[in-house]
């Protein structure tokens, strides 16, 4: 069997959403040698993997047609998923038992375990493995990614996973890392609104924006989030780095699992 050019051996993976982070997710293992199925509910997605060798699937149900060895997911909510999963022509009815699959979304925790436990007794394997560090990260492949399950199958997976991250954790049992994601996002958006605040106090009080933002990034305020947002307000770029909405999916699911 031939390797790739991170010295794994080529798999047949199929890679299912393809937002703003599952694309580069997705286009990051194919760079490495994988073979590659994509589907996302909004064909026209696909159009710049299939242009980079992927195989588009027509339908999730396709996925009988083709014998992949993990699959990963990257929807918007709990919904979404288990709709992939358990919906007619779903993984649960189509993948092979010894497929694993690994979710890159984020979700309610008893979600994730409900998935496990469906497909677990289909033998299929299920990791929850959601990622933070947004765009730039996905495309870079330096994401971090949260993950629950069983440490046999982090083990196995850990390899496709250092391909799209550079940050693995391995939190606990499956929804472990769904969990973790949730207590990631509420520190996430606390600091988003300090530092808008902040930096709207320094406006209204005729502060140099740009120097208080320096100030901020490299003393005791400072963090990722500071540094790459920060830059962005004080150079008036407003391109979104994640949607609104979902950060108030994660929020309101942090509420429900507390």
């Amino acid at each position: 069997m031939n390797s790739t050019t991170s010295g794994v051996p080529p798999y047949r993976i199929a890679y299912i959403g393809l937002g703003a982070m599952g694309a580069p997710m997705a286009a990051n293992l194919l760079a490495r040698g994988h073979t590659l199925y994509v589907w996302n509910r909004t064909p026209g997605k696909a159009q710049p993997l299939q242009d980079a060798g992927a195989q588009v699937l027509p339908s999730l149900e396709a996925l009988r047609d083709v014998d992949v060895e993990f699959v990963f997911t990257n929807v918007s909510d709990s919904a979404a998923l288990r709709s992939v999963v358990t919906g007619p022509g779903g993984l649960a009815q189509t993948l092979r038992p010894g497929t694993t699959v690994i979710d890159n979304s984020s979700v309610h925790p008893p979600t994730a375990r409900e998935m496990a436990e469906l497909l677990a007794a289909r033998g299929i394997a299920f990791l929850d493995a959601p990622v933070t560090g947004g765009t730039g990260g996905a495309k870079a492949g330096t994401l971090t990614i949260m993950v629950g399950g069983e440490p046999e199958v982090m083990r196995r997976c850990e390899p496709l996973l250092r391909v799209v991250g550079s940050s693995i954790f391995y939190i606990g049992p499956v929804g472990s890392g769904q969990a973790c994601k949730l207590c990631n996002q509420v520190i996430a958006a606390c600091a988003m609104l300090g530092l808008c605040e902040g930096l709207a106090m320094a406006a209204k009080a005729n502060l140099p924006v740009k120097t208080v933002f320096e100030v901020l990034a490299s003393g005791s305020a400072g963090s990722v989030i500071v540094k790459t947002q920060g830059a962005k307000i004080v150079a008036n770029d407003m391109s979104p780095g994640f949607r609104v909405d979902l950060m108030r999916k994660d929020l309101g699911l942090s509420l429900i699992h507390i």
